[in-house]
């Protein structure tokens, strides 16, 4: 009888844990839009010191990657389009590549039809 307990015991704090650390593992919104802001930071800085270098080119690739990442991960969140744009800019005027910035914009033609940016973006 006593071992059915301790099963039970066993169980609920496996099942606690698990909650918990699957909650603190996950994305953290609000985390990943601050280190967004400071290789946004970092990106304008280098360009202004360096304009398009490879230090450049290399640290506007991972501010796109980290706009993407976002926006797969918060798809309905108004972020998501403005971090879209961001990127297909990069791609366009930093790694002179149109074709890959396009693929972003027109993500948001189709996933975020009311957002503001959206027109902005059917003009491009």
């Amino acid at each position: 009888m006593m071992s059915s307990n301790y099963y039970s015991i066993f169980l609920f704090i496996s099942v606690a844990l698990f909650s918990i650390t699957s909650c603190t593992l996950g994305p953290n919104k609000d985390k990943m839009a601050y280190e967004i802001d400071e290789l946004e930071a970092q990106l304008t800085e280098l360009y202004q010191k360096s304009g398009r270098s490879d230090a450049t080119i290399a640290a506007s690739t991972q501010l796109r990657d980290q706009y993407i990442r976002y926006a797969d991960t918060w798809k309905s969140d108004s972020l998501s389009a403005e971090f879209l744009f961001h990127a297909a800019m990069i791609d366009a005027d930093i790694h002179q590549d149109v074709n890959n910035g396009l693929r972003y914009l027109e993500r948001i033609v189709h996933e975020f039809p009311d957002h503001p940016i959206h027109s902005k973006t059917l003009f491009l």
